[in-house]
Order: C-alpha cells, then structure tokens, then sequence
C-alpha cells in the first residue's frame, strides 16, 4: 500500500509560512520619527546607513565608519486624528463623531564617539513606542475606551567595531521604561 505525502508536506508547508509572519509588535503606537537625516531620505536604505549617529537606532553596527564625534538631536511634531466613524452600533447614547488625536513632541538624541580605528562607541535615547488617544467622556464608545497613553525610553549604549572596509558588527541593548497612565 502507497501512503501520500502531500498530507505532511501541506502541514510543513503551512508551519514553515506560519513562522514567517512577522509581530505586530504595538504597531498603532509604534513611532519610527527617530532619525532627523533617516526622516529626511523617508527612511530609504535606513538600516544601512552608517555616514551618522542616527545609526544607533536601526543597526548598532552602523556607527562603525564613524571616526569623530557626532551628536543629533531631533524634535519630531506628531499630530495625529483618529477618527471614529458608527457604523450602526447598538445605541448607548453618546457622541459618535469625535477625534481622538492629541498632539506630541518626540525628541531623540544620539551621540557617537570613534575611539580607535576600528572602534566606535554610542548612545541613543529615543522613544519607540508612544503617543495617546483621548475621547469626550460621552462618547459612544466610552465603556471600551475613553482615554489611552503609553510612554517608552528607551536608552541603548553601543558598541562597534569595523572588521574590515566592507564588514562591520555592532551591539547594543534597547531597554525599553514604560510607564502607563
């Protein structure tokens, strides 16, 4: 008697896809501003920059190249709206067409010191996730949500070395603080 395989390449096939699929990881507060000159370019080839301290953020390997001191500071302004649109909920009473959007101001800071030829040392404090939403206290939907804000420092020192012209490898450590309210 023949047994198909199809039945076990199809399981391994659908684990295989499954593992593939990235983490949403917080993606509605997620706030990628976190590099003036990265910002600038609308973050084309950002992790693989390595002419600045901003480097920090996307590829610890990244401040290798660097021989002098630089500092970057930024300021990035986010004014967000999220509005709320009834689709024909059950009503509860309230207020249905709101904005929810509150404005903030995200600094970050790098800084990067070579140290030898080969050698670069770095710090960066920067916010990766953040932001707040804020309804009316009688909005329609206020018994899921009416105010929401999540605050993260994140402080990464670093540590570069340039192996060769074209190899770099880099090491940091992202702690992240939240504090929410």
């Amino acid at each position: 008697m023949h047994k198909s395989r199809t039945p076990v390449l199809t399981m391994l096939s659908a684990l295989v896809l499954c593992a593939m699929v990235p983490i949403a990881s917080g993606s509605g507060f997620a706030i990628l501003e976190q590099s003036p000159s990265r910002l600038g370019n609308a973050f084309a080839g950002a992790t693989a920059r390595d002419d600045d301290a901003g480097a920090i953020y996307w590829n610890a390997a990244g401040i290798a190249a660097i021989s002098n001191t630089q500092v970057i500071v930024g300021v990035n302004a986010i004014l967000p709206s999220f509005e709320f649109d009834d689709k024909g909920s059950t009503p509860v009473g309230g207020t249905a067409d709101v904005d929810a959007g509150v404005d903030a101001y995200v600094p970050n800071v790098y800084a990067a010191m070579g140290i030898s030829d080969t050698m670069t040392v770095g710090i960066g404090i920067y916010a990766p996730y953040g932001l707040k939403t804020k309804y009316d206290a009688d909005w329609i939907g206020r018994y899921a949500a009416v105010e929401t804000e999540l605050h993260t420092i994140d402080i990464n020192p670093t540590v570069a070395i340039a192996l060769s012209d074209s190899l770099s490898v880099g090491v940091g450590s992202r702690p992240s603080t939240q504090r929410p309210n």
